[in-house]
């Protein structure tokens, strides 16, 4: 529900620019509140991480954030993805975690370890290179549209299979994704299909409000999958832009009907 309205919000911003030349800065506020609570009631930080940098991306495309506030935001991320790591479970269990005082090295280690840490276990553990084999990239294009089909799911794989015993919450490294496909030549298709699939979206994001939504929306599913696998952008496509753009659009359509009936009653 929270990525919906991130979904939505977006897309809500780009079309009161659009029309009035203006931010609803509400709507923003209001929104990212919400974020920040299911984040904090739920430990889930990537909730608010991804809010906040979908909004980020969409006030630089409308030109409210410039090139010059770069250095303010970066600080600020910093800070804000330090300190998530302190109160992470706070509001779940009433503790704190404990830092090591050095914010840059909170910082780094925080959340952009988790890929290259996976991946390195990945690799120095044995029977794991190409194990899961091509037909894996093609039903990690596909296995969104599959209901009901039971298909290898890489995240699954590495916290199940590599890692043995129970669930261990590792999430995953899309690298490590190509590298269980086949090794090096894995990695390298599996980054043209990624590139493929952000440029179709890139070339149309300017054509109305949706492509830009669906653009921006899935730029964040894009960064967010270095952690996991590409199944995180595919299903982002089908699960959350193609529902939510298609609600938008039927909704939409509803009202203008539903208008068009009162000024003929009227």
């Amino acid at each position: 529900i929270v990525r919906f309205m991130t979904l939505f919000t977006v897309v809500y911003v780009g079309r009161i620019h659009d029309r009035h030349n203006k931010v609803p800065w509400g709507v923003l506020v209001i929104a990212g509140i919400a974020a920040l609570i299911f984040t904090l009631i739920t430990s889930e930080r990537d909730v608010v991480f991804r809010y906040g940098y979908t909004m980020i991306l969409v006030l630089f495309a409308k030109k409210i954030l410039k090139p010059r506030h770069i250095p303010l935001i970066a600080f600020i991320s910093m800070v804000g993805m330090s300190f998530s790591v302190v109160i992470k479970h706070f509001f779940l269990r009433g503790t704190l975690n404990t830092t090591s005082g050095n914010i840059f090295y909170d910082f780094l280690s925080s959340d952009f370890c988790a890929a290259g840490r996976n991946l390195q276990y990945l690799m120095d553990s044995p029977g794991t290179k190409g194990a899961l084999g091509w037909p894996t990239l093609f039903t990690e294009i596909i296995e969104p549209l599959l209901i009901g089909v039971r298909t290898v799911n890489p995240d699954y794989w590495f916290n199940h299979t590599v890692h043995t015993g129970w669930f261990t919450g590792y999430a995953f490294t899309l690298v490590g994704t190509g590298y269980a496909i086949s090794g090096l030549p894995g990695i390298i298709a599996l980054f043209i299909v990624v590139g493929l699939i952000i440029k179709f979206f890139y070339n149309r994001y300017n054509q109305s409000t949706y492509w830009f939504a669906a653009y921006i929306y899935l730029s964040s599913a894009a960064v967010f999958s270095f952690r996991q696998s590409l199944q995180t952008i595919t299903g982002t496509i089908v699960h959350h832009i193609g529902l939510g753009i298609l609600f938008c659009i039927v909704i939409s359509r509803v009202r203008v009907v539903g208008m068009k009936s009162k000024k003929a009653e009227g």
